[in-house]
Protein backbone atom coordinates (compact mmCIF):
# COMPACT_ATOMS: atom_id res chain seq x y z
CA UNK A 1 0.00 0.00 0.00
CA UNK A 2 0.88 3.87 -0.86
CA UNK A 3 3.01 5.03 2.27
CA UNK A 4 2.09 8.53 3.95
CA UNK A 5 5.03 10.27 2.02
CA UNK A 6 4.22 8.87 -0.95
CA UNK A 7 0.40 9.97 -0.75
CA UNK A 8 1.94 13.06 0.55
CA UNK A 9 3.65 13.71 -2.66
CA UNK A 10 0.92 13.23 -4.47
CA UNK A 11 -1.64 14.80 -3.34
CA UNK A 12 0.45 17.85 -2.89
CA UNK A 13 1.36 17.78 -6.45
CA UNK A 14 -3.02 17.33 -6.92
CA UNK A 15 -3.82 20.51 -4.45
CA UNK A 16 -1.58 22.35 -7.02
CA UNK A 17 -2.68 21.73 -10.15
CA UNK A 18 -6.39 21.19 -9.35
CA UNK A 19 -6.57 24.95 -8.69
CA UNK A 20 -5.84 26.45 -12.00
CA UNK A 21 -6.94 29.56 -13.83
CA UNK A 22 -9.78 28.57 -16.08
CA UNK A 23 -7.55 29.72 -18.92
CA UNK A 24 -5.18 27.58 -18.51
CA UNK A 25 -7.19 24.26 -17.74
CA UNK A 26 -8.15 24.61 -21.22
CA UNK A 27 -4.49 24.55 -22.67
CA UNK A 28 -3.86 21.13 -22.35
CA UNK A 29 -1.89 17.83 -24.13
CA UNK A 30 -1.29 14.20 -24.21
CA UNK A 31 0.77 14.31 -21.46
CA UNK A 32 -0.27 12.56 -19.01
CA UNK A 33 -0.26 9.42 -21.62
CA UNK A 34 3.13 10.01 -22.35
CA UNK A 35 4.56 10.17 -18.94
CA UNK A 36 2.45 6.94 -17.92
CA UNK A 37 5.17 5.25 -20.93
CA UNK A 38 7.90 7.00 -19.31
CA UNK A 39 7.11 6.30 -15.78
CA UNK A 40 7.46 2.73 -16.19
CA UNK A 41 11.01 3.22 -17.71
CA UNK A 42 13.31 0.81 -15.67
CA UNK A 43 15.57 4.16 -15.60
CA UNK A 44 13.18 6.34 -14.28
CA UNK A 45 11.37 4.38 -12.17
CA UNK A 46 13.73 5.19 -9.06
CA UNK A 47 12.86 9.03 -9.68
CA UNK A 48 9.64 8.58 -10.19
CA UNK A 49 8.21 5.89 -7.47
CA UNK A 50 9.38 7.39 -3.62
CA UNK A 51 7.49 10.91 -3.67
CA UNK A 52 5.81 10.09 -6.64
CA UNK A 53 4.32 13.81 -7.24
CA UNK A 54 5.80 13.69 -11.05
CA UNK A 55 4.34 10.23 -11.38
CA UNK A 56 1.05 11.86 -10.93
CA UNK A 57 0.49 14.76 -12.41
CA UNK A 58 -0.66 13.34 -15.72
CA UNK A 59 -3.82 12.16 -13.82
CA UNK A 60 -3.94 15.35 -11.81
CA UNK A 61 -3.86 17.61 -14.95
CA UNK A 62 -7.06 15.71 -16.66
CA UNK A 63 -8.88 14.58 -13.41
CA UNK A 64 -8.79 17.47 -11.12
CA UNK A 65 -7.19 20.69 -12.96
CA UNK A 66 -9.70 19.71 -16.75
CA UNK A 67 -12.25 16.89 -15.46
CA UNK A 68 -13.81 18.02 -12.95
CA UNK A 69 -14.19 21.85 -13.89
CA UNK A 70 -15.20 20.80 -17.35
CA UNK A 71 -18.13 18.85 -15.69
CA UNK A 72 -19.57 21.70 -14.33
CA UNK A 73 -19.07 24.05 -17.16
CA UNK A 74 -20.03 21.43 -19.95
CA UNK A 75 -22.68 19.77 -17.87
CA UNK A 76 -26.65 20.62 -16.92
CA UNK A 77 -25.72 24.04 -15.58
CA UNK A 78 -29.69 24.53 -15.06
CA UNK A 79 -29.24 20.76 -12.70
CA UNK A 80 -26.64 21.74 -10.33
CA UNK A 81 -27.90 19.22 -8.51
CA UNK A 82 -27.18 16.32 -10.59
CA UNK A 83 -23.83 17.82 -11.57
CA UNK A 84 -22.86 17.43 -7.78
CA UNK A 85 -24.11 14.43 -7.94
CA UNK A 86 -22.34 12.64 -10.86
CA UNK A 87 -19.20 14.82 -9.60
CA UNK A 88 -19.00 13.27 -5.84
CA UNK A 89 -20.23 10.08 -7.11
CA UNK A 90 -17.12 9.72 -9.91
CA UNK A 91 -14.94 10.41 -6.88
CA UNK A 92 -15.92 7.95 -5.04
CA UNK A 93 -16.08 5.59 -7.46
CA UNK A 94 -11.99 6.29 -8.20
CA UNK A 95 -11.50 6.38 -4.43
CA UNK A 96 -13.33 2.72 -3.96
CA UNK A 97 -11.21 1.50 -7.02
CA UNK A 98 -7.89 3.30 -5.04
CA UNK A 99 -7.20 0.37 -2.77
CA UNK A 100 -8.37 -2.36 -4.38
CA UNK A 101 -6.41 -2.02 -7.47
CA UNK A 102 -3.51 -0.29 -5.84
CA UNK A 103 -3.29 -3.13 -3.39
CA UNK A 104 -3.88 -6.08 -5.81
CA UNK A 105 -0.95 -4.44 -8.22
CA UNK A 106 1.49 -4.50 -5.49
CA UNK A 107 0.49 -7.58 -3.88
CA UNK A 108 0.75 -9.49 -7.80
CA UNK A 109 2.79 -7.17 -9.45
CA UNK A 110 5.17 -4.49 -9.88
CA UNK A 111 4.68 -1.02 -8.52
CA UNK A 112 5.55 -0.09 -12.11
CA UNK A 113 1.98 -1.88 -13.25
CA UNK A 114 0.94 1.47 -11.83
CA UNK A 115 2.39 2.99 -14.65
CA UNK A 116 1.41 0.53 -17.41
CA UNK A 117 -2.41 0.88 -16.56
CA UNK A 118 -2.82 4.51 -17.01
CA UNK A 119 -2.09 3.88 -21.23
CA UNK A 120 -5.26 1.90 -21.54
CA UNK A 121 -7.00 3.89 -19.68
CA UNK A 122 -5.36 7.28 -21.24
CA UNK A 123 -6.05 6.34 -24.70
CA UNK A 124 -9.36 5.73 -23.90
CA UNK A 125 -10.47 8.95 -22.49
CA UNK A 126 -7.91 10.56 -24.82
CA UNK A 127 -10.48 8.77 -27.50
CA UNK A 128 -13.94 9.83 -25.75
CA UNK A 129 -12.37 13.59 -25.63
CA UNK A 130 -11.61 13.92 -29.30
CA UNK A 131 -15.12 12.21 -30.95
CA UNK A 132 -17.32 13.64 -28.17
CA UNK A 133 -16.33 16.89 -26.74
CA UNK A 134 -18.42 19.55 -28.14
CA UNK A 135 -17.29 21.68 -30.66
CA UNK A 136 -16.03 25.44 -29.32
CA UNK A 137 -17.04 28.47 -31.77
CA UNK A 138 -14.39 30.71 -30.62
CA UNK A 139 -11.59 27.53 -30.08
CA UNK A 140 -8.84 29.54 -31.26
CA UNK A 141 -9.11 31.92 -29.13
CA UNK A 142 -7.70 29.85 -26.38
CA UNK A 143 -4.49 29.45 -27.68
CA UNK A 144 -3.51 33.17 -28.68
CA UNK A 145 -1.39 35.01 -26.63
CA UNK A 146 -3.37 37.43 -24.42
CA UNK A 147 -4.98 33.97 -23.06
CA UNK A 148 -1.45 32.78 -22.38
CA UNK A 149 -0.63 36.35 -20.59
CA UNK A 150 -4.21 36.29 -18.60
CA UNK A 151 -2.71 33.46 -16.70
CA UNK A 152 -1.93 34.30 -13.24
CA UNK A 153 1.39 32.61 -12.69
CA UNK A 154 2.72 34.57 -9.80
CA UNK A 155 -0.49 33.87 -7.63
CA UNK A 156 -0.05 30.21 -9.23
CA UNK A 157 3.63 30.22 -7.86
CA UNK A 158 3.54 32.01 -4.67
CA UNK A 159 0.24 29.20 -3.62
CA UNK A 160 2.26 26.35 -5.08
CA UNK A 161 5.85 27.32 -2.89
CA UNK A 162 3.19 28.29 0.30
CA UNK A 163 1.57 25.11 0.21
CA UNK A 164 4.48 22.90 -0.54
CA UNK A 165 6.83 24.58 2.08
CA UNK A 166 4.83 24.16 4.98
CA UNK A 167 3.60 21.30 4.57
CA UNK A 168 7.08 19.72 3.55
CA UNK A 169 8.41 21.39 7.03
CA UNK A 170 5.49 20.18 8.67
CA UNK A 171 5.90 16.41 7.41
CA UNK A 172 9.66 16.60 8.16
CA UNK A 173 9.63 17.66 11.50
CA UNK A 174 6.99 15.68 12.34
CA UNK A 175 8.87 12.08 10.63
CA UNK A 176 12.17 12.72 12.69
CA UNK A 177 14.11 13.21 9.37
CA UNK A 178 14.95 16.86 10.92
CA UNK A 179 14.94 18.69 14.40
CA UNK A 180 12.26 21.45 14.55
CA UNK A 181 14.79 24.11 14.80
CA UNK A 182 16.78 22.50 12.27
CA UNK A 183 17.27 25.60 9.52
CA UNK A 184 15.90 23.27 7.17
CA UNK A 185 12.87 23.27 8.85
CA UNK A 186 13.05 26.90 9.79
CA UNK A 187 13.59 27.84 6.37
CA UNK A 188 11.08 25.75 4.78
CA UNK A 189 8.44 28.04 7.34
CA UNK A 190 9.64 30.97 7.19
CA UNK A 191 9.33 30.63 3.46
CA UNK A 192 5.80 29.80 3.51
CA UNK A 193 4.56 32.25 5.48
CA UNK A 194 6.37 34.57 3.00
CA UNK A 195 4.62 33.15 -0.04
CA UNK A 196 1.56 32.97 1.77
CA UNK A 197 1.79 36.78 2.47
CA UNK A 198 2.73 37.37 -1.32
CA UNK A 199 -0.08 35.57 -2.88
CA UNK A 200 -3.05 37.13 -0.56
CA UNK A 201 -0.79 40.67 -1.65
CA UNK A 202 -1.00 40.05 -5.71
CA UNK A 203 -4.44 38.62 -5.38
CA UNK A 204 -5.76 42.13 -3.89
CA UNK A 205 -3.75 44.11 -6.19
CA UNK A 206 -5.28 42.05 -8.91
CA UNK A 207 -8.86 42.65 -7.45
CA UNK A 208 -7.83 46.56 -7.39
CA UNK A 209 -7.10 46.24 -11.65
CA UNK A 210 -3.67 47.12 -11.14
CA UNK A 211 -3.31 44.24 -13.65
CA UNK A 212 -6.43 44.05 -15.64
CA UNK A 213 -5.02 41.63 -18.39
CA UNK A 214 -4.65 39.11 -15.45
CA UNK A 215 -7.50 36.89 -14.47
CA UNK A 216 -6.66 36.68 -10.58
CA UNK A 217 -6.44 32.99 -9.68
CA UNK A 218 -9.06 33.32 -6.23
CA UNK A 219 -11.10 36.38 -6.98
CA UNK A 220 -11.07 38.65 -3.73
CA UNK A 221 -15.01 38.76 -4.46
CA UNK A 222 -15.04 34.88 -3.39
CA UNK A 223 -13.43 35.82 -0.14
CA UNK A 224 -15.85 38.42 0.91
CA UNK A 225 -18.80 35.40 -0.04
CA UNK A 226 -19.70 34.43 3.95
CA UNK A 227 -21.35 30.73 2.68
CA UNK A 228 -19.19 30.19 0.07
CA UNK A 229 -15.85 30.57 2.18
CA UNK A 230 -17.50 28.37 4.84
CA UNK A 231 -18.33 26.02 2.66
CA UNK A 232 -14.28 26.25 1.44
CA UNK A 233 -13.03 25.36 5.30
CA UNK A 234 -15.64 22.77 5.44
CA UNK A 235 -14.46 20.80 2.65
CA UNK A 236 -10.76 21.25 3.67
CA UNK A 237 -12.01 19.94 7.52
CA UNK A 238 -12.98 16.96 5.94
CA UNK A 239 -10.11 16.24 3.89
CA UNK A 240 -8.45 16.56 7.14
CA UNK A 241 -9.19 13.11 8.51
CA UNK A 242 -11.03 11.72 5.14
CA UNK A 243 -7.33 11.20 3.56
CA UNK A 244 -5.53 9.98 6.77
CA UNK A 245 -7.95 7.48 6.95
CA UNK A 246 -7.80 6.32 3.77
CA UNK A 247 -4.03 5.05 4.63
CA UNK A 248 -4.53 4.13 8.35
CA UNK A 249 -7.36 2.08 8.15
CA UNK A 250 -5.18 -0.56 5.27
CA UNK A 251 -2.69 -0.10 7.33
CA UNK A 252 -4.14 -1.26 10.27
CA UNK A 253 -5.42 -4.09 9.19
CA UNK A 254 -1.73 -4.69 8.37
CA UNK A 255 -0.01 -4.06 11.28
CA UNK A 256 -2.52 -5.32 13.52
CA UNK A 257 -4.34 -8.17 11.87
CA UNK A 258 -1.80 -9.36 9.04
CA UNK A 259 -3.78 -8.64 6.53
CA UNK A 260 -2.22 -8.79 2.84
CA UNK A 261 -2.60 -5.60 0.70
CA UNK A 262 -5.75 -6.71 -1.47
CA UNK A 263 -7.44 -7.76 1.61
CA UNK A 264 -6.21 -4.86 3.79
CA UNK A 265 -7.78 -2.14 0.85
CA UNK A 266 -11.07 -4.49 1.10
CA UNK A 267 -11.42 -2.81 4.36
CA UNK A 268 -11.85 0.43 3.30
CA UNK A 269 -15.28 -0.27 0.76
CA UNK A 270 -17.41 0.51 4.00
CA UNK A 271 -16.15 4.03 3.94
CA UNK A 272 -15.87 4.84 0.24
CA UNK A 273 -19.22 3.21 -0.55
CA UNK A 274 -21.35 5.08 1.68
CA UNK A 275 -19.37 8.12 0.52
CA UNK A 276 -20.54 7.48 -3.02
CA UNK A 277 -23.95 7.19 -1.80
CA UNK A 278 -23.65 10.41 0.12
CA UNK A 279 -22.61 12.06 -2.93
CA UNK A 280 -25.43 11.09 -4.74
CA UNK A 281 -27.71 11.67 -1.76
CA UNK A 282 -26.68 15.15 -1.90
CA UNK A 283 -27.49 15.73 -5.37
CA UNK A 284 -30.39 14.34 -5.46
CA UNK A 285 -31.86 16.41 -2.21
CA UNK A 286 -30.82 19.89 -4.00
CA UNK A 287 -32.37 18.73 -7.28
CA UNK A 288 -34.79 21.55 -7.09
CA UNK A 289 -34.65 23.47 -3.72
CA UNK A 290 -31.20 24.57 -1.88
CA UNK A 291 -30.76 22.56 0.93
CA UNK A 292 -27.00 23.16 1.16
CA UNK A 293 -27.11 24.26 4.90
CA UNK A 294 -28.71 21.19 6.61
CA UNK A 295 -26.84 19.09 4.77
CA UNK A 296 -23.38 20.58 5.72
CA UNK A 297 -24.25 20.38 8.95
CA UNK A 298 -26.28 17.16 8.66
CA UNK A 299 -23.04 16.00 7.54
CA UNK A 300 -20.51 17.18 9.72
CA UNK A 301 -22.48 15.45 12.68
CA UNK A 302 -22.16 12.47 10.71
CA UNK A 303 -18.66 12.71 10.42
CA UNK A 304 -18.36 13.57 14.13
CA UNK A 305 -20.76 10.61 15.47
CA UNK A 306 -18.53 8.37 13.24
CA UNK A 307 -15.05 9.44 14.09
CA UNK A 308 -16.26 9.76 17.65
CA UNK A 309 -17.36 6.08 17.45
CA UNK A 310 -14.32 4.86 15.94
CA UNK A 311 -12.06 6.33 18.63
CA UNK A 312 -13.54 3.73 21.26
CA UNK A 313 -12.00 1.14 19.36
CA UNK A 314 -9.38 0.54 21.61
CA UNK A 315 -8.75 -2.91 21.53
CA UNK A 316 -7.38 -4.30 18.52
CA UNK A 317 -8.64 -7.61 17.90
CA UNK A 318 -12.44 -6.18 18.74
CA UNK A 319 -15.48 -6.83 16.35
CA UNK A 320 -14.33 -5.48 13.07
CA UNK A 321 -18.03 -5.52 12.19
CA UNK A 322 -18.00 -2.65 14.49
CA UNK A 323 -15.67 -0.53 12.52
CA UNK A 324 -17.38 -1.35 9.33
CA UNK A 325 -20.38 0.31 10.79
CA UNK A 326 -18.54 3.39 12.32
CA UNK A 327 -16.64 3.76 9.14
CA UNK A 328 -19.99 3.94 7.03
CA UNK A 329 -21.40 6.65 8.91
CA UNK A 330 -18.09 8.70 8.70
CA UNK A 331 -17.78 7.93 5.13
CA UNK A 332 -21.68 9.19 4.49
CA UNK A 333 -20.88 12.62 6.35
CA UNK A 334 -18.03 13.08 3.82
CA UNK A 335 -19.96 12.05 0.54
CA UNK A 336 -22.35 14.58 1.30
CA UNK A 337 -19.63 17.49 1.86
CA UNK A 338 -17.86 17.01 -1.36
CA UNK A 339 -21.11 16.82 -3.36
CA UNK A 340 -22.76 19.58 -1.20
CA UNK A 341 -19.42 21.90 -1.69
CA UNK A 342 -19.59 21.22 -5.43
CA UNK A 343 -23.33 22.15 -5.65
CA UNK A 344 -22.84 25.32 -3.35
CA UNK A 345 -19.72 26.82 -5.55
CA UNK A 346 -21.65 26.24 -8.40
CA UNK A 347 -24.69 27.70 -7.04
CA UNK A 348 -23.07 31.00 -5.21
CA UNK A 349 -21.07 31.88 -8.61
CA UNK A 350 -23.49 30.90 -11.08
CA UNK A 351 -24.01 34.81 -11.54
CA UNK A 352 -20.81 35.52 -11.99
CA UNK A 353 -17.58 34.52 -14.06
CA UNK A 354 -16.28 32.41 -11.15
CA UNK A 355 -17.26 28.97 -11.18
CA UNK A 356 -13.96 27.40 -13.04
CA UNK A 357 -12.37 28.85 -10.04
CA UNK A 358 -14.70 28.29 -7.32
CA UNK A 359 -14.51 24.59 -8.15
CA UNK A 360 -10.96 24.71 -8.04
CA UNK A 361 -11.10 26.18 -4.69
CA UNK A 362 -12.84 23.75 -3.71
CA UNK A 363 -10.98 20.61 -4.98
CA UNK A 364 -7.50 22.46 -3.61
CA UNK A 365 -9.60 22.91 0.01
CA UNK A 366 -10.51 19.13 -0.09
CA UNK A 367 -6.53 18.24 -0.84
CA UNK A 368 -4.78 20.56 0.74
CA UNK A 369 -6.75 19.28 3.82
CA UNK A 370 -5.55 15.60 3.69
CA UNK A 371 -2.45 16.61 2.88
CA UNK A 372 -2.03 18.37 6.24
CA UNK A 373 -4.42 15.66 7.74
CA UNK A 374 -1.07 13.18 6.49
CA UNK A 375 1.40 15.60 8.04
CA UNK A 376 0.02 15.96 11.42
CA UNK A 377 -0.83 11.88 11.22
CA UNK A 378 2.67 11.41 10.35
CA UNK A 379 3.49 13.33 13.54
CA UNK A 380 1.61 11.54 16.10
CA UNK A 381 2.81 8.04 15.04
CA UNK A 382 6.42 9.09 14.85
CA UNK A 383 6.40 10.68 18.14
CA UNK A 384 4.78 7.41 19.71
CA UNK A 385 7.45 4.92 17.74
CA UNK A 386 9.89 7.51 19.37
CA UNK A 387 9.07 7.30 22.66
CA UNK A 388 8.22 3.43 23.26
CA UNK A 389 10.58 2.06 20.73
CA UNK A 390 13.83 4.17 20.42
CA UNK A 391 15.50 0.97 22.23
CA UNK A 392 13.81 -2.20 21.38
CA UNK A 393 14.75 -1.25 17.66
CA UNK A 394 18.16 -0.31 15.79
CA UNK A 395 18.12 2.68 13.58
CA UNK A 396 17.43 1.04 10.54
CA UNK A 397 14.32 -0.18 11.74
CA UNK A 398 12.98 3.04 13.24
CA UNK A 399 13.97 4.78 9.75
CA UNK A 400 12.11 2.34 8.03
CA UNK A 401 9.61 2.78 10.71
CA UNK A 402 9.33 6.64 10.26
CA UNK A 403 8.66 5.95 6.24
CA UNK A 404 6.42 3.73 6.14
CA UNK A 405 4.78 1.36 9.53
CA UNK A 406 3.94 -1.27 7.49
CA UNK A 407 7.64 -2.25 6.85
CA UNK A 408 7.51 -4.00 10.35
CA UNK A 409 4.90 -6.64 9.02
CA UNK A 410 8.41 -8.34 7.23
CA UNK A 411 10.19 -8.16 10.84
CA UNK A 412 10.87 -10.83 13.13
CA UNK A 413 7.52 -11.67 15.78
CA UNK A 414 9.55 -9.73 18.66
CA UNK A 415 9.94 -6.68 17.00
CA UNK A 416 6.23 -7.00 14.97
CA UNK A 417 4.53 -7.63 18.06
CA UNK A 418 6.38 -4.41 20.10
CA UNK A 419 5.21 -2.52 16.83
CA UNK A 420 1.49 -3.72 16.63
CA UNK A 421 0.99 -2.88 20.55
CA UNK A 422 2.58 1.14 19.98
CA UNK A 423 0.52 1.12 16.59
CA UNK A 424 -2.96 0.55 18.54
CA UNK A 425 -2.07 3.24 20.72
CA UNK A 426 -0.77 5.75 18.35
CA UNK A 427 -3.98 5.11 15.69
CA UNK A 428 -6.62 5.45 18.81
CA UNK A 429 -4.68 8.96 19.58
CA UNK A 430 -4.90 9.62 16.22
CA UNK A 431 -8.57 9.25 15.43
CA UNK A 432 -9.04 11.48 18.68
CA UNK A 433 -7.20 14.33 17.10
CA UNK A 434 -9.40 13.93 14.19
CA UNK A 435 -12.90 13.90 16.24
CA UNK A 436 -11.68 17.07 17.35
CA UNK A 437 -11.15 18.09 14.06
CA UNK A 438 -14.72 16.46 13.00
CA UNK A 439 -15.96 18.76 15.99
CA UNK A 440 -14.58 21.97 14.86
CA UNK A 441 -16.06 20.92 11.07
CA UNK A 442 -19.84 20.84 12.74
CA UNK A 443 -19.05 24.92 14.70
CA UNK A 444 -18.24 25.84 11.17
CA UNK A 445 -21.02 24.62 9.22
CA UNK A 446 -23.32 26.49 11.07
CA UNK A 447 -21.96 29.61 9.66
CA UNK A 448 -23.51 27.99 6.12
CA UNK A 449 -26.88 28.99 7.66
CA UNK A 450 -29.01 31.37 5.50
CA UNK A 451 -32.65 32.50 6.27
CA UNK A 452 -33.61 33.04 3.04
CA UNK A 453 -31.10 31.15 0.69
CA UNK A 454 -30.83 31.36 -3.02
CA UNK A 455 -33.03 29.02 -4.70
CA UNK A 456 -31.23 26.74 -7.68
CA UNK A 457 -34.06 27.88 -10.26
CA UNK A 458 -33.17 31.74 -9.58
CA UNK A 459 -29.40 31.16 -9.47
CA UNK A 460 -30.29 29.47 -12.73
CA UNK A 461 -32.32 32.78 -13.86
CA UNK A 462 -29.04 34.56 -13.08
CA UNK A 463 -26.64 33.12 -15.03
CA UNK A 464 -28.96 32.79 -17.96
CA UNK A 465 -29.77 36.66 -17.72
CA UNK A 466 -25.81 36.91 -17.36
CA UNK A 467 -25.32 34.82 -20.41
CA UNK A 468 -27.70 36.39 -22.58
CA UNK A 469 -25.48 39.77 -22.17
CA UNK A 470 -23.14 37.97 -23.77
CA UNK A 471 -25.34 35.88 -26.44
CA UNK A 472 -23.56 36.47 -29.81
CA UNK A 473 -19.80 36.71 -31.64
CA UNK A 474 -18.90 39.02 -28.55
CA UNK A 475 -19.68 36.16 -25.85
CA UNK A 476 -16.23 35.88 -23.70
CA UNK A 477 -14.28 32.70 -23.22
CA UNK A 478 -14.70 32.00 -20.23
CA UNK A 479 -19.04 31.95 -21.13
CA UNK A 480 -18.82 29.01 -23.64
CA UNK A 481 -19.08 25.93 -21.18
CA UNK A 482 -22.30 28.46 -19.24
CA UNK A 483 -23.66 28.98 -22.54
CA UNK A 484 -24.01 25.47 -23.44
CA UNK A 485 -25.42 24.95 -20.35
CA UNK A 486 -27.93 27.64 -20.64
CA UNK A 487 -29.08 26.52 -24.41
CA UNK A 488 -29.79 23.19 -23.05
CA UNK A 489 -31.72 24.69 -19.85
CA UNK A 490 -34.00 26.33 -22.83
CA UNK A 491 -34.43 22.81 -25.15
Amino acid sequence: METSHQTFGRRLSTSQLSYPNHTLGDIADLSFVRLGRVGRDKDLGPLLHPGQPLSKVRQTVLVCCIAQISIVEIGPGHRPGLVGALMGGVLACAFICGPLFGGLITQSASWRWIFNINIPFGLVALGAISFFWPQEPQMAEILTWSAFVSIDFVGGLSLLSASGFMAYGVLRGGSYAAAWDDPEIVAALTIASVCWAVFITWQYLLAKKHFPHIQPLFPIRLATERVYMTGLLVTLLTGFPFVPLTINIPQRFQIIHGDKPLKAGVHLLPMLGACALGSFASGAICSKRNFLCWILMAAASLQLIGLGLMSTLDDPDESVRQSYVYQTIFGLGTGLVFSAATILAAVKTMAHNDLAVANGAMAQARVLGGCIGIAVSTVIFNTHFNTALHEQLTPQQMSDLHRSPSSATQWPDEARGAVREVYATAYSEELKVLMYVAAATLVVSLFTYEKNPISIHEAVAAAKERNDKHHGPETDLSDLGSLRSTRTAET
